[in-house]
């Protein structure tokens, strides 16, 4: 069962993506993300706050305002799996996806792995 802090952990780090200003963005990761975290899509792999964010901040050039929103989330022990819509800077979902997240024993997010459809 996921914790409540988990949650708020998660959805802090989801609320990142959807920030515009690098400086936001970056002072919220201290709270949902070990230094040393790992994202990864079927776009990029990005290792540390530098990488995550310079991804993010991409995003949000194609993207501007543009975030996610959780649909359904469920975990157990230091898992966490999400159900998800992209959706753009009005908040009408674009296109869903999940993701899976483990955390450390801090409560901070250690990897984030996102499936979504890339029209591939």
């Amino acid at each position: 069962m996921i914790t409540d802090k988990q949650r708020a952990v998660w959805e802090t780090y989801t609320s990142t993506w959807q920030e515009p200003s690098t400086e936001v963005r970056i002072a919220a990761y201290a709270d949902c993300l070990s230094e040393d975290c790992v994202y990864t899509d079927p776009n990029v792999k990005a290792v540390g706050y530098a990488e995550i964010d310079g991804y993010m901040a991409g995003f949000q050039q194609q993207l501007p305002g543009g975030g996610f929103v959780t649909r359904e989330i469920s975990g157990h022990h230091e898992m966490v799996l999400v159900e998800w819509d992209m959706v753009d800077a009005s908040g009408t979902a674009i296109s869903p996806g999940t993701s899976i997240g483990t955390f450390d024993e801090a409560g901070r997010l250690t990897s984030m792995t996102g499936f979504f459809a890339t029209g591939q």
